[in-house]
């Protein structure tokens, strides 16, 4: 049995190897420059699968990979395409998926997880397991080989326009004055009282 960690979008991902340790693997599902991010990170080994434009196209071929890999966790920071490998490959595996997990300590295969945004509850997983976690950081300090994995993504689907969305918020560098205001202003009438 082993431990695999599926990136696809982002190398952001230290403190996620941290937890899945360092005899897990690597599946890089993405882009050269993704690989070239990730090389240094401690892991066992890194597979790569070249060319993934739409990294979800390869969710049942990666699926099928890693059943016959034997593994029996399944880690991804939690990101839409990460997401979407990962629980994949856990439903593939018969496996348990732990949503809005906080930890996960591979040695004792116990996660932490947030319940109804407000307690934690710690569990115990015998046989596979499949969860995302909240990462940060790019890896490093680690020497694996990096192979490349060829798989064959689901036909039907291609990429028909890719544009960048306009954001929501304000450009803070763009504001000719900014006012910061504690938990004291209530609402917006109090701030009368920080301008007079």
């Amino acid at each position: 049995m082993s431990t695999w960690v599926i990136a696809s979008s982002s190398p952001e991902i230290s403190t996620l190897l941290a937890q899945a340790g360092t005899e897990a693997n690597l599946l890089v599902v993405g882009n050269a420059e993704l690989l070239d991010s990730l090389r240094n990170a401690p892991v066992a080994k890194i597979l790569y699968v070249p060319g993934a434009e739409i990294p979800e196209s390869y969710a049942a071929a990666i699926s099928d990979y890693l059943e016959e890999a034997g593994a029996d966790t399944v880690l991804a920071a939690d990101f839409p395409s990460e997401r979407t490998l990962a629980a994949a490959a856990t439903a593939k595996l018969g496996g348990v998926w732990i949503s809005s997990a906080l930890t996960w300590d591979n040695a004792r295969r116990q996660a932490t997880r947030l319940v109804a945004a407000r307690a934690e509850e710690t569990l115990a997983i015998s046989g596979p397991v499949g969860l995302v976690l909240e990462s940060a950081g790019i890896p490093d300090g680690g020497q694996a080989e990096v192979s490349e994995l060829a798989l064959t993504p689901r036909a039907g689907i291609t990429l028909q326009k890719e544009s960048a969305r306009p954001s929501n918020s304000e450009n803070l560098a763009d504001a000719a004055r900014v006012i910061g205001v504690g938990r004291g202003i209530g609402e917006k009438a109090d701030l009368e009282m920080i301008t007079t």
